[in-house]
């Protein structure tokens, strides 16, 4: 008789794509799936990672989320600011009640939360109500509320993507010995295929020199990645060193407002 795998429900947060969703992808990938059997939920049916894990033969499920109409209320009104209260308290109601289902309808032996507690608060609790250990793997810079430090109670253990991430959790009184800093895997073998007749093509279609001093940064253009800061130091650095050049790379976030 086949021994009996471990099923872990890794919920992914609502938004588009980046960081997050791609170093879940690389966990998964990554997994023995002779011991866990693996399912994600996505907020949104329509996220272009629902393929991508279902090629991997990870069976995908999603909450079918909606964004709620409140233009018919003039914003202005007191009544649109109890509309806006009481769709809220409705709709974390609904993830509950459709996360907790999941939960014990695939009878899950842990739940990972992807990314940050803010986020993914009612999931949490419907873990907790299932009574099912879960993890929350946090990827952002984002400062809890009090209602997120409550229910943090929930939380079996914290995964830190990074030590900053792990003292802004700390410092919001979340116990040092309930979470840890684990930094992201990566597929090495990609970067070894590079050669430098690559480089070389990619520095001449750019206009980069051989005497030039290259420096990049690469993330998605996002007001809080901080593309700014960057481009001001650079513009200081350029002053000391004029030969040197930088790259941006990144696609804008098309999920922000």
């Amino acid at each position: 008789m086949p021994q009996k795998r471990y099923r872990i429900l890794y919920i992914e947060q609502p938004g588009g794509v980046g960081g997050t969703i791609t170093g879940l992808y690389e966990l998964i990938r990554a997994l023995d799936l002779s011991q866990y059997e693996p399912l994600v939920l996505f907020y949104n049916p329509e996220h272009p990672y629902c393929k991508k894990f279902q090629a991997l033969g990870v069976k995908v499920l999603t909450l079918n989320e909606k964004t709620s109409e409140l233009k018919t209320i003039h914003p202005q009104k007191i009544e649109f600011a109890i509309f806006k209260r009481l769709a809220r308290a409705k709709r974390a109601v609904s993830i509950v009640v459709r996360t907790l289902g999941i939960i014990q309808r695939e009878k899950i032996n842990l739940v990972h939360h992807n990314d940050n507690l803010s986020q993914d608060k009612w999931t949490v609790v419907a873990a907790r109500l299932a009574n099912v250990p879960q993890v929350c793997h946090i990827r952002t810079l984002i400062v809890l509320s009090t209602l997120d430090r409550f229910i943090a109670r929930f939380v079996d253990k914290f995964i830190y993507m990074s030590k900053a991430i792990e003292q802004l959790y700390c410092n919001a009184g979340i116990s040092a010995d309930k979470g840890q800093v684990v930094y992201d895997g990566f597929d090495a073998q990609i970067f070894q295929q590079i050669n430098a007749l690559d480089v070389a093509k990619l520095r001449a279609e750019f206009g980069v020199t051989d005497g030039d001093f290259l420096i990049s940064n690469v993330g998605r253009l996002d007001s809080w990645k901080g593309q700014d800061y960057f481009l001001e130091a650079m513009a200081e650095v350029i002053k000391l060193y004029p030969t040197s050049k930088v790259l941006l790379v990144g696609m804008p976030d098309l999920t922000s407002p």
